[in-house]
């Protein structure tokens, strides 16, 4: 049951290329049975799915996509029902600290693990910058595996 699970939210702007890439990555790497991933956005686009380079670096590297990314907002009750925030970057996460200050206990910057590799805003980076970000996406989402796994 959903209730049991630890419940984690990864949010950025769109919520098309950044935070989905993180969601599958860390769904697949936390167990199922005790962990639930979503992703959300502050101002999502309005088309199904998820930007084609994070799907075409999913695959790659055997991440599998198994449905339909469906953009979601950010909402208070979305928000409340979460046990850890993690925010894309610094400009995300005061937006939705100044906009939900009681649930600041709950937010953290997604790459405070390793607070100096980048994860701003990828959509109109080059291919190269790109994969560099994609790479930096997922060696946080492995850090966030250990600290998650062995507080529980």
């Amino acid at each position: 049951m959903l209730e049991d699970k630890y419940k984690l939210l990864i949010v950025c702007q769109a919520n098309y290329c950044r935070s989905p890439a993180a969601e599958v990555i860390l769904s697949q790497l936390l167990p199922h049975d005790k962990y639930f991933v979503s992703s959300a956005g502050l101002k999502p686009k309005s088309e199904a799915n998820m930007d084609q380079r994070t799907k075409d670096y999913l695959s790659r590297y055997g991440f599998e996509i198994n449905k339909i990314h469906n953009p979601k907002l950010v909402t208070s009750m979305l928000l409340k029902q979460q046990d850890k925030i993690l925010c894309m970057d610094l400009s995300i996460m005061g937006k939705v600290r100044t906009q939900y200050p009681n649930l600041s206990d709950k937010i953290e910057l997604f790459n405070t693990p390793i607070g100096n590799l980048n994860t701003a805003d990828p959509f109109l980076l080059d291919k190269d910058q790109y994969e560099k970000l994609m790479d930096n996406i997922q060696s946080i989402s492995k850090m966030w595996q250990v600290i998650l796994t062995s507080k529980k």
